[in-house]
C-alpha cells in the first residue's frame, strides 16, 4: 500500500508542515514505510493531488493522509475518481474537524502512528449534485449568508474556531435572511421561507452545535433538518438552544427528516452559497440536490476509537 501525505500548512493557528513532516517520517521510519509527503501549495492543490495520486499509482491501493482541517479532508475526498482502490486518514491540524465529532475519543486522529496503525472502516458520504462529496454537513441558509473570509473574521477564528460561524449566524438572523426554497423529500413537499436547510452524515454543524444528536455518518440515512422563518426571538432561540432541539420548541416550525435524498430548488434570484463542512461553496444554479451515498468511503479509524451520537 502506497501511504501519501498531503499536508496545508495554513490549517490551523500555525505552520504545522515542517514538524508534521518530522513526525511522519519518523513514524513511516519505525514502520518501514516510504511515504510519500506533498505540502500544499495552492487552493485546490489537495484535490489535484489526489486525483494526479490515483491515476499514477492506478494498479495499487492508496492510503492518502489529509493533514489540516476540515477544508483539506473536503478537498482530499473531492479529488477521488475511485473510491475502490483509496483509503482516507484524517489527521487535524486546522480550526474545524466536524467529522470527528462523530468519534470516540477523537484525540486519536492527531497521532500520525494511530493513523499509521488504523484501519479502514466504511463511512457514508453527501453527494451535491454537482459532484462535490461532503463528509459531514451541507446546509443552506444562516451562517452560510455572510462573509467569512475577511480579515474580522480570520482573528475571530484564532480566539475560537467556531466563532466566525456563530458571528455569521447572528448576522444573518438579524437581519432576517432566508430562503424562498421549494423541497422534498421521501415524495412529502416541504415548500417554504427557510432559515436554515442542513443535511447531516455526521452530527456537527459550524464547528460545535449539534443540532441532530442521533446522526452517525455509517447508518445509511441522512438526517435533515429545516427552520422556517420564525419570529426573531424563535430564531435566536432556536439556534441558543441547538444542544437540545425538538420541534416542540418553536412550535411546527422545525421538520426533522430522515432521507436518502433531498431536493431543492431557491426560487429567489439572488446568488447563494452552500455550507459545505465549513467551506462556503458558490452555487451556479438554484435547483440542487443532496443525496446520501452509503458506506463510499474508506476512512482509517485508529484502533479503540469508536462512532458515538449524543
Amino acid at each position: 500500500m502506497r501511504h501519501i501525505f498531503i499536508i496545508n500548512p495554513l490549517a490551523g493557528k500555525t505552520d504545522a508542515g515542517e514538524r508534521m513532516r518530522r513526525s511522519i517520517e519518523e513514524v513511516c521510519g519505525k514502520y518501514g514505510i516510504e511515504p510519500l509527503i506533498c505540502i500544499s501549495e495552492h487552493e485546490g492543490y489537495e484535490r489535484e493531488m489526489t486525483a494526479k495520486m490515483i491515476s499514477f499509482f492506478s494498479n495499487e491501493m492508496i492510503r492518502i493522509y489529509a493533514v489540516g482541517g476540515s477544508g483539506s479532508l473536503l478537498n482530499v475526498i473531492s479529488g477521488i475518481t475511485d473510491f475502490g482502490s483509496c483509503e482516507v486518514a484524517f489527521c487535524p491540524v486546522g480550526l474545524t474537524n466536524g467529522i470527528l465529532k462523530s468519534f470516540e475519543p477523537a484525540e486519536a486522529f492527531s497521532s500520525v502512528e494511530a493513523l499509521v496503525t488504523g484501519n479502514p472502516r466504511k463511512l457514508d458520504l453527501l453527494e451535491l449534485s454537482n459532484g462535490l462529496c461532503v463528509p459531514n454537513c451541507i446546509s443552506l441558509g444562516a451562517g452560510s449568508t455572510t462573509e467569512r473570509k475577511t480579515p474580522f473574521m480570520e482573528i475571530a477564528a484564532l480566539i475560537n474556531p467556531t466563532l466566525p460561524y456563530r458571528i455569521a449566524v447572528l448576522s444573518d438572523l438579524m437581519l432576517n435572511k432566508h430562503y424562498s426554497c421549494t423541497i422534498t423529500a421521501n415524495g412529502v413537499d416541504y415548500s417554504g421561507n427557510y432559515i436554515l436547510a442542513a443535511c447531516f452524515n455526521g452530527r456537527c454543524l459550524g464547528g460545535d452545535l449539534s443540532p441532530v444528536r442521533n446522526a452517525v455518518p455509517d447508518d445509511g440515512i441522512m438526517d435533515v433538518l429545516l427552520a422556517e422563518e420564525m419570529p426573531f426571538a424563535d430564531r435566536r432561540r432556536l439556534f441558543s438552544s441547538f444542544a437540545d432541539i425538538s420541534p416542540g420548541k418553536t412550535g411546527q416550525k422545525i421538520h426533522m427528516i430522515r432521507t436518502a435524498k433531498l431536493d431543492i430548488t431557491v426560487n429567489d434570484s439572488k446568488p447563494f452559497f452552500l455550507n459545505c463542512d465549513g467551506e462556503a461553496i458558490p452555487m451556479e444554479r438554484n435547483s440542487f440536490s443532496v443525496r446520501l451515498l452509503p458506506g463510499k468511503l474508506k476512512f482509517v479509524v485508529p484502533s479503540g476509537v469508536k462512532i458515538t451520537c449524543i
